[in-house]
């Protein structure tokens, strides 16, 4: 999922595009193309405008450069109110649409549009007249009246606390020089502070907005846990707990059931296949063996249509073995037995069914994915029956190891946290939980509400609401100016294309120095290493509000002295 690919073409104003017009296909070039056309897409397009699907044929997006959501997703007519955004890539499947919104009407087209719109650094000017003033008035004021009074140290000494007194009051030089002084800091830590003023006005938040995919959570899937019919599950530790051959069976589906057939491409693949492939080699699965002992001698690359995939391989000195792995519901109808985890091979039956379906549900619930293993020892390719069940693999986008630490200490602080992504609500829930952004309350509201609501409705919900999902670009820019209305100071934090919007609207806009978009890194008023550098932040704009308080505490004192002092040689004149 390259996003600089996007980001270098200028909004991909040249791509070729297919339109139905007078009833015949036609390619025009992008900057063609007019809100009403009729669009058809296939695997490998850009979707070139916001567009309403009228037909979608095994039809798969990734919508990862708008929604942030890391794996692509089957639409169909009726999904989502049947949009599709420009900037999204056509992975699997056909469609046609009517384009509603083009160019920089378009949602893609508004983020791409905040790349050329520069920050005004908000700089306050240092106010030097008065101490210019103050320090020619007051020498001579002292030395007019020096020379008419015997008690001259009195108004010496009066004259040095009235001019620090004056130096005093103007705030703004010692609060440049604790900022300074913070920033320093924080660039020996790789803390890029972009735009003047912004730590000052950290001591302000009272919210910050969080990204989901790659700064809640990284970017990669894991595998969670192996589920086998009997209701047991195994992780990391499989290979250690399970029959040794039934193990080593389950190793060679997740490292050979795949779409790469080239090792040099595995660092292409899908999510998931990263993910099991992945799997499979820290559990001792070698990959350069494998490809000279098996020989691929069939293949069904997935479909979105179909939704599983199947390979066949041929093994040196031995037989051939066929693997599938896909939807569960799928696989299932594939199979004829399964296998326990001791390894032995039973009929299926309705408690199998009753349970394999169980588990699945359970681990959508969580927001997690769930795919199914199977293999068979006879050729399969022209009928796909006759598998052995193996296993449901859970797999899940995973915490970044520092979010529940970020999520309590921004907390500490007074500072309300909540979640803006476009991923699912099951996935944004699970992430909530896990991450200490919320406790109890599953309340999430998705972008298809907020459609159908008031905006003042929208507001008041927005008390008890900590999750938003689903949600595109501008639907998060419209939260954080709900937020702010309501009297918040908000952060965004964000790594996309599609946080753009969100980073601009915001108080301070905060990014990654890398693993982030080049849009992103350009409109961010900071630019942190990690997730938890953001504590960092927080400290030292906590450490500058307690300079600032001694500074006013230590004015008071001179105040008190000054009044005295002037007090005092009022009286020592009236004798």
């Amino acid at each position: 999922m390259n996003n600089s690919n996007h980001e270098n073409d200028g909004g991909m104003n040249g791509n070729p595009v297919t339109v139905v017009r007078d009833g015949i296909l036609v390619n025009i070039v992008e900057d063609d193309l007019h809100q009403g056309d009729v669009v058809v897409l296939q695997a490998g397009d850009m979707v070139p405008a916001d567009m309403q699907l009228v037909e979608a044929r095994g039809l798969e997006i990734d919508e990862f450069d708008v929604t942030g959501e890391i794996m692509p997703v089957a639409r169909m007519v009726d999904d989502e109110g049947g949009l599709i955004y420009k900037g999204s890539r056509v992975t699997r499947g056909t469609g046609k649409g009517i384009a509603v919104a083009v160019g920089e009407q378009s949602e893609y087209g508004q983020i791409l549009k905040q790349e050329r719109q520069s920050r005004v650094p908000q700089r306050q000017p240092l106010k030097i007249s008065r101490f210019i003033a103050i320090g020619l008035m007051v020498p001579a004021l002292v030395f007019i009246l020096a020379n008419s009074s015997k008690d001259w140290w009195i108004l010496l000494v009066w004259s040095i606390l009235s001019i620090l007194l004056v130096a005093m009051q103007d705030s703004q030089l010692f609060l440049d020089r604790l900022v300074s002084r913070e920033i320093h800091q924080l660039e020996k830590q790789q803390i890029q502070i972009r735009t003047p003023g912004v730590l000052v006005n950290f001591h302000q938040l009272k919210m910050i907005c969080f990204d989901k995919t790659g700064v809640i959570t990284t970017r990669n899937m894991e595998v969670r846990n192996f589920h086998f019919p009997d209701g047991t599950h195994a992780a990391a530790t499989i290979f250690q707990q399970l029959d040794h051959n039934f193990a080593n069976l389950i190793g060679l589906t997740c490292a050979l059931c795949n779409d790469v057939q080239y090792l040099h491409k595995i660092g292409q693949a899908n999510p998931i296949d990263r993910a099991i492939l992945s799997f499979a080699e820290q559990n001792g699965m070698d990959f350069n063996r494998l490809a000279t002992r098996f020989h691929r001698i069939y293949d069904l690359p997935f479909d979105s249509e179909n939704r599983y995939m199947a390979c066949g391989f041929q093994e040196d000195g031995g037989g051939q073995y066929y693997f599938a792995k896909g939807d569960p519901e799928i696989i299932l109808g594939m199979c004829n037995e399964f296998s326990t985890a001791l390894g032995t091979r039973q009929r299926m039956d309705i408690g199998f069914w009753l349970s394999v379906r169980s588990q699945a549900t359970s681990i959508h619930q969580k927001g997690n994915s769930a795919i199914a293993l199977a293999y068979s020892r006879e050729s399969v390719e022209q009928t796909p029956a006759g598998y052995t069940f193996l296993c449901l693999v859970e797999l899940e986008n995973s915490l970044h190891p520092g979010a529940r630490r970020t999520m309590e200490g921004a907390e500490r602080y007074g500072i309300r946290n909540c979640m803006l992504t476009g991923d699912r609500p099951e996935s944004a829930v699970r992430i909530g939980m896990e991450s200490g952004l919320i406790s109890h309350s599953r309340a999430c509201m998705t972008g298809r509400m907020i459609n159908h609501m008031e905006l003042s409705e929208v507001a008041r919900q927005s008390v008890h609401c900590a999750i938003y999902a689903k949600l595109i670009p501008s639907q998060k820019a419209i939260l954080i100016r709900l937020f702010q209305q309501q009297g918040y100071r908000v952060a965004m934090v964000g790594d996309g294309p599609n946080d753009a919007i969100a980073l601009k609207v915001a108080d301070i806009g905060i990014s990654f120095r890398s693993n982030s978009s080049a849009i992103a890194r350009k409109l961010a008023d900071v630019l942190l290493n990690d997730l938890t550098d953001l504590l960092l932040l927080l400290e030292s704009s906590h450490r500058i509000q307690i300079g600032m308080a001694t500074i006013r505490q230590i004015q008071r004192l001179i105040l008190a002295g000054s009044v005295a002092g002037m007090v005092g040689w009022a009286f020592i004149l009236s004798l």
